[in-house]
């Protein structure tokens, strides 16, 4: 079995500025002094979260802030990040000092999405599939 993963090389090139996959956040809040914000996308080095329009935003870049990652009923994931940009509508953060134990959550929490997709998508070919049969 050995010499099997002796006999091949496989060479990955990216082509991409993101550290890490990101997902659609859909049902995640982010608290930051006290204000809540609803996450825009996620990956395993960071985030990015909507701003409310007409409010007055004091977070800068390069600002290094503690939050609280949350869903309805459960808090996910205290932490550190860095703003690295701020849009008009959102800002993207960079996570900062992560244990093992949150970048495996992190992990866990962008496969969890990656696979619910697939899921979607599969199900949406199926009832394609069987429509056109039907007609």
């Amino acid at each position: 079995m050995s010499d099997f993963l002796d006999d091949f090389e496989v060479k990955f090139t990216y082509h991409s500025k993101r550290r890490a996959f990101r997902v659609k956040a859909e049902d995640l809040k982010i608290k930051i002094d006290n204000k809540i914000y609803t996450v825009r996308d996620l990956s395993s080095a960071g985030l990015s979260f909507w701003l409310p329009s007409g409010q007055n935003i004091t977070l800068q870049e390069n600002q290094i802030i503690s939050f609280t990652l949350f869903t309805e009923n459960k808090d996910i994931l205290e932490g550190a990040a860095r703003i690295v940009r701020k849009q008009t509508d959102y800002i993207a953060c960079a996570f900062l000092h992560l244990t093992k134990k949150q970048e495996m959550l992190l992990d866990k929490l962008v496969l969890e999405e990656q696979k619910r997709r697939i899921s979607e998508i599969k199900q949406k070919a199926k009832e394609s599939e069987e429509n056109n049969e039907n007609t």
